[in-house]
């Protein structure tokens, strides 16, 4: 907070009694480090996992960081929570949205007039060797639906079994996928990710792959 507001406005930020909000938080492990660089601050994050808010309490706990407080709720559903937010932070979940606009509508209707919303956006045109590859393993039907267990093994079959100078191989894949017990993180990481515009598969972050950070200012 501190820092993006000093990028905008040219002073230092006080944080206490401020409201943040960490969009999409996972595990919680961004949620930390806002708790921590905020102090005195309202911190709480919000996510669609059950298993993923009670891990981010767990994560929170352990690190003796009482004043952050955790809910399972959908991005669209934020005007539920009946706050405003002077900084939201939403790391890694714009883009799956099918209309990544809507998601930031729904953001901007919880921010306090001047208040901040840092996101993430990936580029597509830099992730067309992922897209390519996807489009592929959906031909042979391996997406028809989400993806579970048995399409994430013949995934990583059929990856490992490509030779390493292949093009998508060398492009979009690591060897630490290989592993079977790379399973859950391949589902947890964005590597099968169901979305309505793309499944995601492969590495969460490519070495090829970009994404853009952005800050918007709503201002009276």
């Amino acid at each position: 907070m501190v820092t993006s507001y000093y990028l905008k406005y040219h002073r230092v930020a006080s944080t206490k009694e401020i409201a943040i909000l960490d969009a999409g938080c996972g595990t919680g492990f961004q949620t930390l480090a806002l708790a921590r660089a905020n102090p005195g601050s309202r911190v709480i994050g919000i996510d669609l996992s059950e298993k993923s808010i009670e891990l981010a309490r767990a994560r929170l706990q352990y690190h003796n960081c009482q004043d952050v407080e955790f809910r399972v709720l959908n991005i669209l559903d934020l005007p539920q929570l009946g706050l405003e937010f002077d900084y939201i932070n939403c790391d890694e979940v714009l883009y799956l949205f099918p209309d990544p606009a809507v998601g930031l509508q729904a953001l901007k209707s919880v921010l306090k007039p001047n208040g901040i919303i840092r996101a993430n956006l990936h580029s597509a045109l830099q992730r067309a060797d992922l897209y390519r590859a996807q489009a592929a393993f959906r031909l042979i039907g391996l997406f028809d639906q989400n993806p579970e267990d048995t399409e994430v093994a013949a995934v990583q079959t059929m990856m490992k079994s490509l030779p390493r100078w292949v093009n998508v191989k060398e492009r979009t894949w690591r060897s630490q996928l290989e592993q079977a017990e790379a399973t859950e993180s391949m589902k947890s990481n964005q590597i099968v990710v169901d979305t309505a515009a793309e499944k995601c598969v492969f590495s969460p972050r490519p070495p090829y792959c970009s994404y853009s950070n952005f800050r918007i200012t709503v201002l009276d």
